[in-house]
């Protein structure tokens, strides 16, 4: 799976194809999560970047 969060916020599966992500609250939670691949992330800061 690939985030891409500069312009549109959106995924891509493993072959490139788009993958539908839902609404602009789960965009703007991903993109979010995005910057910290491989961390953990307080529900405090998520719910302050979103």
């Amino acid at each position: 799976m690939r985030y891409l969060i500069l312009g549109v916020t959106e995924a891509r599966d493993e072959t490139g194809a788009p993958f539908p992500i839902g609404g602009a609250r789960l965009r703007a939670l991903l993109a979010a999560l995005a910057p910290r691949a491989g961390r953990r992330a307080s529900v405090a800061d998520l719910v302050d970047d979103v």
